[in-house]
């Protein structure tokens, strides 16, 4: 078979490596270096702008030292990263930033700006060597059949990696697999092999996380566990906090009652239009680790149906809340998308509660969007009064970092629940700072003439634009930046 032949094997083999570091690199870096998350596409860039180069290069001399060159400073950058404190200065863009430690002094400070640049270059390097290794064994099979078995390998190697990342399997020990297999189709001597094994076996730095780590679909998610927090983090940074309600320690009861006051605005502010009547039915989207389920059953709902979409973060919730809010009858777990979910339910709700939906990572490696853009947009919360029964109402928290998020907010919410949005701001940042509200067919349940004032010029978000970490209709000027420095 003409797969046997020498060249046909080594196509299909770099063209499954080619993919699958790929792919590693895009899962594995932003979970190591936090900041990287919001430059996906350049980690995609730099590998197709290496192999393009390398292809070009194929009848040159050969710069197989590139291999070991990039992926030694790559791991050196992504050891060094839990040192260095990443910080943007610009206001009219947001990205979470802050780190698992914020207690932890950094021996180094650097501009994002400075990030992407340095990823892209060290990350191009690997694929340049296999772009020439790739083009060589192409040139040595007729045009059809080395295209056939380089989209072969392609097509496996993808198949392949999503299979292991939806079993949770590590994308570091991609990496080693990968750059072990790469070592025996370099051109070298026994030196230059080992060296190359030595790259692979660094990347077994990885395998020791400091606090207890599982891989879900879209985050590395580590978590930590204390006497009354537990303490969720993705991709290297603060994600989520759970509160133990039942706490004896006086200082964190005192914490919790704080917590829970926030928690129970949108509760209280359905009762008061209710006659005292507490939501029988509430939907929670993005439930997380479990605290809002607590909250809707401890305000006396009957039925709860908690919507999460990362699989890992809801098990951990069922398996560390201490109040095990999932394990309560009245509460249906749904692991899915939040929007899918309202799009395609067919139930009906008293409250529709919005979690803290911040993500810290986007909806795929050729995305621009985070996970949670196409939640908060006008259409999504017109899909919101569509589920509310008569007399329903809506409450999304919200962690707000820049003045114009609220306006923001305040605006799209109130495209779908017109003259009928309010809310309440907290001074500190404990859990979350916002909570805002919509009602639908309450009469009572009135804008203020001064929000309105203030914020009905602000443009709400909507499936055209979802851009909720954008203060205007641009690109961000931080990516305007980087892709004017790579233009040059």
């Amino acid at each position: 078979m003409a797969f046997f032949r020498t060249s046909a094997l080594r196509v299909f083999s770099l063209s499954f490596l080619v993919l699958t570091l790929e792919l590693a690199l895009i899962r594995f870096v932003p979970a190591e270096v936090r900041s990287v998350s919001y430059f996906i596409n350049l980690l995609l860039f730099s590998s197709f702008f290496g192999l393009g180069l390398g292809c070009i290069l194929s009848r040159k001399r050969e710069l197989r030292w590139l291999f070991p060159l990039g992926i030694s400073f790559l791991f050196i950058f992504l050891v060094l990263a839990k040192g260095i404190e990443v910080f943007h200065t610009g206001q009219a863009d947001h990205y979470w930033l802050a780190g698992m430690d914020p207690n932890s002094t950094p021996i180094l400070k650097i501009p994002i700006f400075l990030v992407p640049i340095f990823v892209f270059v060290t990350s191009a390097l690997p694929f340049v060597v296999l772009g020439q290794l790739l083009a060589q064994a192409l040139d040595g099979l007729p045009r059809l059949e080395a295209y056939s078995w380089d989209i072969a390998g392609s097509f496996i190697g993808t198949g392949l990696f999503s299979l292991t990342s939806f079993l949770g399997v590590p994308p570091w020990l991609w990496l080693v697999f990968d750059i072990f297999a790469v070592s025996f189709l370099l051109a070298g001597s026994r030196i230059q092999r080992i060296l190359v094994w030595i790259c692979a076996l660094m990347f077994f730095f990885f395998a020791r996380a400091p606090l207890p780590a599982l891989w879900s679909p879209y985050y590395h998610v580590q978590y930590k566990l204390t006497a009354n927090r537990l303490f969720v983090f993705v991709n290297s940074g603060f994600h989520q906090m759970a509160i133990n309600f039942s706490s004896k320690d006086h200082e964190s009861r005192e914490a919790s009652e704080g917590g829970l006051q926030r928690y129970e605005i949108p509760y209280q502010t359905f009762r008061k239009y209710h006659g005292g009547r507490s939501p029988e039915s509430v939907l929670i989207l993005g439930a997380g680790s479990g605290n809002d389920a607590f909250v809707a059953l401890k305000n006396g709902a009957k039925r709860i149906v908690a919507v999460e979409i990362d699989p890992v973060i809801l098990k951990i919730g069922q398996n560390l809340h201490w109040q095990r809010p999932y394990s309560d009858p009245a509460v249906q777990l749904i692991n899915d998308d939040g929007r899918h979910y309202l799009r395609t339910t067919k139930e009906r709700f008293d409250l529709v509660i919005f979690g803290t939906l911040d993500s810290q990572t986007l909806l795929a490696g050729n995305s621009n969007l985070r996970l949670e853009n196409y939640i908060y947009t006008s259409e999504c919360f017109s899909d919101v009064a569509r589920v509310l029964r008569e007399g329903g109402m809506v409450g999304a928290y919200y962690s707000i970092f820049k003045p114009w998020l609220t306006g923001r907010l305040f605006a799209t919410i109130h495209a779908a629940f017109p003259g009928a949005v309010r809310y309440v701001e907290f001074e500190d940042r404990y859990l979350f700072n916002l909570v805002i509200m919509g009602a639908k067919g309450i009469p009572e349940f009135r804008s203020t003439q001064e929000s309105l004032l203030k914020f009905l010029s602000i443009e709400p978000l909507s499936d055209d634009w979802p851009f909720i970490y954008l203060e205007e209709r641009t690109i961000s000027p931080l990516y305007q930046g980087v892709l004017l420095f790579f233009a040059m």
